[in-house]
């Protein structure tokens, strides 16, 4: 999913749409001789039919659920990162991903900024992270949607933490300068927030 943006889009929309029909579903508990008859080989006896209010009330959600996913693909062509919620999900596919390495190591590269420029066409600048406890290990230029942003991968406790910056310009929505925002995923802390023209998203 981190080389290819439209299976990102796809896959959210189907977590998406699992979610929803997650919440509209009710645990009951199973019949008494339920598995009684199955050992024995018994089918059930005859079941009344639902009526088509109790049909609907089934199908509803994941009508829903299709309509949603309608909706953004018909509104989002696909790839754009549409929100914040996108810039999250896909950050930490990236995070994910410990099948590409870094292209250069701390102290390998004096100016950085200069050497993103070459590859994803901005000049991608770490924000000021000093007293926090990150350590620059590394860097490489990465996918976010179907633009490319810088990858910088730090340490911090002895656990990995990457940072993306990404070029304002290619997502489709403004993050504001004076908000910083924060999202949970997978065990994960994810923090997005505009600085310096640029935008950063940092996955711990």
């Amino acid at each position: 999913m981190a080389a290819c943006p439209s299976c990102q889009k796809l896959y959210t929309l189907d977590q998406f749409a699992e979610e929803r029909l997650q919440e509209s579903l009710t645990m009951i508990d199973p019949p008494a001789d339920l598995y009684t008859r199955i050992k024995l080989d018994i089918p059930a006896g005859p079941t009344k039919r639902k009526g088509f209010a109790g049909r609907w009330r089934t199908l509803a959600p994941a009508l829903a659920a299709a309509m949603v996913i309608f909706l953004v693909l018909f509104n989002y062509p696909p790839g754009d990162i549409r929100d914040i919620e996108h810039i999250g999900s896909l950050a930490l596919a990236n995070h994910l991903d410990d099948q590409q390495r870094v292209a250069f190591k701390a102290g390998e590269i004096e100016d950085a900024a200069a050497w993103f420029v070459e590859r994803i066409g901005f000049a991608a600048t770490a924000p000021n992270l000093a007293g926090q406890g990150y350590v620059f290990k590394g860097g490489r230029p990465c996918k976010l949607g179907p633009k490319g942003a810088a990858y910088l991968v730090y340490e911090k406790n002895g656990k990995k933490c990457s940072l993306f910056v990404i070029n304002p310009d290619d997502i489709k929505f403004k993050v504001k300068n004076n908000k910083k925002y924060s999202l949970a995923e997978k065990n994960h802390d994810i923090k997005i927030w505009s600085e310096s023209g640029l935008v950063y998203a940092m996955v711990n």
